[in-house]
């Protein structure tokens, strides 16, 4: 009879979230508001292993034109990296 051995358990990894509109009428019901992008993404992550913690999630109402330091929600992100 054969056994099959454990399959190693794979460390989840973890993960953060950036989340971004530009405009109202993209951040309206419908469309690809922070509520919708939010759930999008934490789909994903779930499935490709990753976890997100609720302080690991970043977001602008902002364009994205707009340079990296005048983006708090992205700026914030970069520097939870560094860290």
């Amino acid at each position: 009879m054969e056994h099959d051995s454990p399959q190693p358990v794979k460390k989840k990894e973890r993960g953060a979230e950036y989340l971004r509109v530009s405009t109202e009428e993209q951040n309206s019901e419908g469309h690809y508001g922070l509520q919708v992008q939010e759930e999008r993404v934490k789909s994903w992550c779930e499935s490709q292993g990753y976890v997100v913690a609720e302080g690991n999630i970043y977001k602008d109402e902002i364009s994205g034109g707009l340079p990296v330091e005048k983006r708090p929600g992205l700026s914030a992100l970069f520097e939870a990296a560094k860290r």
